[in-house]
């Protein structure tokens, strides 16, 4: 079935007046995908011709919206990047501006560590805590420390490696206060992973020492200590 022309038009201006970015962005991508992901939307364009014949303005607009919705879903779906895809293209712009390699490190390692593919995490990670100490002064880097002990962290608790996790976890409790972990607090994936290990001291130290580098305005880390004490586990929801 060809679908009309006044169709496209009237699809493309209620997606341009929704977003007027959707459709240039689309055009610029090319716009084609396989036609049969296109094809539950033929009934209603049918429809919307079968409205638009008899003069049924009320059903022509609601088939409108019902078509304009699909579009948007199939181009939602057109720029969903993968995390390998992502890490892709963080690769290649850290390569094309290396002067400003620091600012991709931290996304580099957490793309590669949502890859699962431990390899490349476990070497960002690495780089990081290597870093050359003109570099140290920037910003960005105390954060990046903790990213890096916490990460390489949690790639040791799943080779079984509890004694490496436990050491990377009090290692990024001793990372240097910045406004970026003030802000963000710990990540406590790791620390619950070793209370699941029976690591319990370990975890009460690490909480302690993420008193120095976090504000935690709810009081979280006392309230995580009391459960952990009576030999439970906390959910740690809330950071």
């Amino acid at each position: 079935m060809n679908i009309p022309l006044f169709l496209v038009v009237l699809t493309a201006f209620s997606l341009s007046a929704q977003d007027p970015k959707s459709t240039s962005a689309v055009a610029t991508a090319g716009g084609r995908v396989d036609p049969a992901r296109l094809s539950s939307l033929k009934p209603a364009a049918q429809q919307l011709t079968d409205a638009l014949d008899s003069g049924d303005l009320g059903t022509a607009l609601n088939l409108v919206d019902e078509i304009t919705r699909g579009l948007r879903l199939e181009k939602a779906g057109m720029y969903k990047r993968t995390s390998q895809q992502q890490l892709a293209d963080l690769e290649q712009k850290a390569n094309s501006n290396p002067r400003n390699r620091i600012y991709f490190l931290g996304p580099m390692l957490s793309a590669a560590y949502d890859a699962g593919d431990a390899n490349k995490a476990d070497a960002y990670a690495r780089e990081i805590l290597g870093i050359s100490e003109d570099l140290k002064a920037n910003s960005t880097y105390p954060f990046l420390v903790y990213l890096a002990n916490d990460t390489l962290g949690r790639l040791a608790l799943v080779k079984g490696d509890v004694a490496g996790a436990r050491y990377y976890l009090l290692q990024s409790g001793h990372t240097k206060a910045s406004p970026d972990l003030k802000r963000r607090g710990p990540n406590t994936e790791l620390a619950k992973g070793l209370l699941e290990h029976g690591e319990r001291q370990a975890v009460l130290d690490f909480l302690e020492l993420c008193k120095t580098f976090w504000d935690d305005p709810n009081g979280l880390i006392d309230q995580w200590v009391a459960v952990i004490k009576i030999g439970r586990i906390p959910d740690f929801r809330g950071v």
